[in-house]
Formats: C-alpha cells, structure tokens, sequence
C-alpha cells in the first residue's frame, strides 16, 4: 500500500517519527537514541480516511516481521477531521466512539446536544470522532505546554448531520461545554430548522451582484450570528495581486447579512 502516513508512537502519547511508505508499501523509521526506553512500549498508528484506525505494538529490540491488517471504512461512516489544536510531540487519543467516554461525559453531553439541536436534530446527528487531551500527560511530554496562550480542553468532539455538513465543540473534564457546537441552537429557536436551497441562495447572490458561473460556493457555520449561512466568494486575478469579495447570506431567511473583502497576493508555487 503506498503512500500511506504512518506515526510511530512512544506509551501511546508521544510522536517519535511520521513516515510514508514508498511505491512498494515499505517504510522506514527512525527513534532517537533519546527516545529509546526499555521501560517504554512503540506503537505504529495509522489513520487513513478510507481505513479503521490502527495503532499496532513494536518491539524495538527484536527485528522481526510485522503484519499490519488494513480493515475498510464502512461506507456509511463519517469521518471528519475534528480540528484540534497542535500540541507539540503530545499526541491525543483518538476516539471514534462515544462509548469510549466515561458514563458522566457521555450523559451530560448528550442533555447538551438534545437542548442546543432540538430533538429533531439531535437524532439526525452522528458522532463523527474526537480527541481526548490528558492535561497532566500533555505538560510531561511537552514542558512548554504550560506557557500556551491559548486554553486546551480535554475533549475535542466532532459530530455531523445528514452525512455532510460537520461541526466541533470543547468540554473540559466535569462535562462542561467550554467551546460551543459550530451548529445553530435550533433547540431554542425553531425558526433555524429550515434551510433555504442552493437554487435560492444563488438567486440572492444574484440579485447582489454576487454570483457568475466562477463563483465559488460554500455551506456552513457563522458563529457571529449563530446560523448557517451560504457563502458566495468571487475573486479577481491582477497580475500577482488578488482580491476577493465575499457575500454571506442567512441559510434559514434569505437575508444578505453582509460581504467583506480580502486581498492578497498570489503565490508562485502552483
């Protein structure tokens, strides 16, 4: 299997190398020498979009042959990336399933969702992955972890509706929602269960002047206003220099809540 990313692991947690096998599936790694520990186990950790995780033990000391099983995603599953900051040559565990919480976090994360998404949906939405963040290991493994700017939540969870659209959210150890889910709060608004079409949303733009057959389209999560919104993105090539409007419209009334501009310049790496 070629061009796969493989991560080699020190006690599950800690990064000591990332590879890529070759066009014959072959790989090779290397651990520092201060890296080695008798007392320590290696694991190979893979994560492929189209496999099932899988993060197998070594033995450094013995040189023999590995067989690693690649196991196929079904094909109704859903794999997002849950975004999650770096930290460092820390590694979070990686969870696709909320079994795999403690009984606490699972319950009151499910009495969150239920009254931020309204029933409706809350039972259209699947877990879609998350990381979970040992903050005590985090500072060991990466010292300079502690002068972060930035808070770190001890889990990162992704979840997704109807198979497509995807948001993340942040709770700390007690189950106390710390970043909210990128999804409307349905739940308290019933108004924000309804969606206007593609078809529509381009009608809009055109009435903005903000649609050609070169536009660019997106669906997503507008924090600001807490909706989903449809954004129409139309950029303009002068020389080097590049410009970009952007109209942001209401995905559940229709109203252009408003457009903003971006410049820059064009990279020569193509």
């Amino acid at each position: 299997m070629p061009d796969l990313n493989l991560y080699v692991h020190k006690d599950y947690d800690k990064l000591v190398d990332i590879v890529k096998t070759d066009y014959q599936g072959k790989f090779i790694s290397t651990i520092r020498m201060e890296d080695l520990d008798k007392k320590s186990k290696y694991q190979i950790f893979l994560n492929e979009k189209n496999y099932e995780p899988i993060n197998t033990e070594i033995d450094v000391n013995i040189n023999d042959q590995i067989n690693i099983k690649l196991v196929r995603r079904k094909l109704n599953s859903v794999v997002w990336d849950c975004s999650t900051p770096s930290f460092g040559l820390y590694v979070p565990h990686l969870t696709n399933s909320l079994a795999e919480l403690p009984d606490s976090i699972q319950k009151k994360l499910a009495a969150y969702l239920n009254d931020r998404l309204g029933s409706n949906y809350y039972s259209r939405t699947l877990f879609a992955g998350g990381r979970v963040v040992d903050i005590c290991r985090l500072h060991k493994v990466e010292p300079n972890s502690v002068n972060y700017k930035w808070p770190v939540h001890n889990y990162y969870l992704c979840f997704s509706i109807a198979d497509t659209l995807g948001g993340s959210m942040a709770m700390d150890s007690t189950g106390k929602v710390t970043e909210e889910l990128s999804f409307p709060a349905i739940g308290h608004d019933s108004s924000k269960d309804k969606i206007i079409s593609r078809k529509k949303a381009i009608k809009i733009a055109k009435r903005n002047n903000s649609y050609d057959r070169k536009t660019e389209i997106y669906f997503g999560y507008d924090k600001k206003n807490d909706c989903f919104q449809w954004t129409f993105r139309n950029c303009k090539e002068n020389g080097m220099n590049v410009g970009c409007s952007i109209l942001h419209i209401a995905a559940h009334t229709g109203e252009a809540l408003r457009t903003s501009r971006t410049t820059g310049i064009r990279s020569n790496f193509h």
